[in-house]
């Protein structure tokens, strides 16, 4: 007895014959004809099972290949599967990478144009092209901030007006509201992450208040931006043993989270994540810079009101030893150019390590310095 070749191997026909296959079906030398599995197919008696083109596929064991719907494709003898977001396909083709400026689904026979103030890459997802408190200008070709007590968030193409009573600082995503302090806090907790109960009950423990007195009003990504403010308490929620810090109003207590955070006061290392920025504002009833009572101003609330000095003050150490090598006198030779304002002087000394000589008197080094730099100071104002 010969083995059979591939694709012959009916056992219906008589014994000792080696018939064909029929369509839909085939065999190994030798072997009987069995169904060609899925996604592959033999359209005629005796041929091999082969794999379907791209873009076709079976359902079943013993069929021939069809076209995958629209929306979706297949790989050389695989099945169908959805084309993913950022492409199409119509039947029977290839996933296809949407054009630059264009999106779409999963699954979709056709890409949709992003909105205006977004964009994106081939086969990529709808991306604003501006942050919160831009917005994107079509006539200019770039994002620009939004002014005062007007708001924009990511893929805006217009700023909004603040409504009455309420105020916004310069690129902002939100308006506050009049007279509240306005709080812009950025954590490091990643936005999908965000839990906005867990964060209230730990801002309300941090100082001693209630989840009500805090008010949210939107939080962004990047990683967590928080928008907030802090409410008086209520009379009748304060009794006389209260703490001090839950007795302070609202303003008071946004002012003393602002020196904690900048102090890096122990009492945030309890908080389960990290401020990695914060910003706080008050509108006022009078414009500080035109003077102009009723227009009123946001105030970036502790940031300096005057530019930074023309020339930072190098130090220039001068110090006079007496006819036996010992200390005298230290002086200090600075040149400035301009007024100065006392909040931009910094001040920093550096004693020399012990293995330096330093004539036996660092502490008085250190006191002649600070002394001379406060001689130039009243000098100067």
């Amino acid at each position: 007895c010969v083995e059979c070749p591939e694709a012959h191997g009916d056992t219906a026909t008589l014994p000792g014959v080696c018939s064909k296959c029929p369509a839909g079906f085939s065999s190994n030398a030798g072997g009987v004809c069995t169904k060609c599995p899925v996604a592959t197919q033999a359209l005629s008696p005796g041929s091999l099972c082969t794999p379907c083109p791209v873009g076709w596929s079976t359902t079943g064991v013993g069929e021939a290949c069809r076209r995958c719907g629209s929306g979706t494709s297949s790989a050389s003898g695989g099945s169908c599967f959805d084309c993913p977001a950022g492409t199409f396909s119509l039947a029977g083709g290839n996933c296809t990478d949407c054009p630059s400026g264009y999106s779409s689904s999963q699954r979709s026979s056709a890409c949709f144009p992003c909105d205006l103030g977004q964009t994106s890459l081939p086969g990529g997802h709808c991306q604003d092209l501006c942050p919160d408190g831009q917005h994107w200008s079509q006539a200019f070709g770039l994002c620009i901030v939004c002014p005062r007590n007007t708001v924009a968030q990511s893929g805006a193409i217009t700023c909004s007006r603040c409504p009455l009573g309420s105020y916004a600082p310069e690129g902002s995503a939100v308006c506050f509201s009049n007279p509240e302090i306005g709080i812009i806090m950025r954590l490091d907790t990643p936005y999908s992450a965000f839990d906005e109960e867990q964060f209230l009950r730990q801002m309300a423990n941090l100082l001693d208040s209630e989840l009500d007195w805090f008010r949210v009003y939107a939080v962004r990504p990047g990683s967590s931006v928080v928008y907030l403010s802090i409410r008086d308490p209520p009379s009748d929620e304060i009794a006389p043993d209260d703490s001090d810090v839950r007795r302070l109003n609202g303003g008071e207590k946004s002012l003393l989270l602002y020196q904690w955070w900048m102090l890096y006061d122990s009492r945030l290392r309890a908080l389960s994540f990290e401020i990695l920025d914060l910003k706080e504002y008050l509108r006022t009833e009078q414009d500080l810079n035109n003077v102009k009572v009723g227009e009123g101003a946001i105030v970036t609330l502790f940031a300096p009101t005057t530019p930074p000095p023309p020339v930072i003050l190098p130090p220039h150490p001068f110090i006079i030893e007496d006819s036996n090598g010992g200390f005298q006198a230290i002086t200090l030779i600075s040149r400035t150019e301009g007024q100065f304002d006392p909040a931009t002087i910094e001040f920093s000394a550096t004693i020399a390590s012990p293995a330096a000589p330093s004539h036996g008197y660092p502490s008085l080094l250190l006191l002649c310095m600070c002394m001379c730099v406060l001689r130039f100071l009243c000098a100067h104002w």
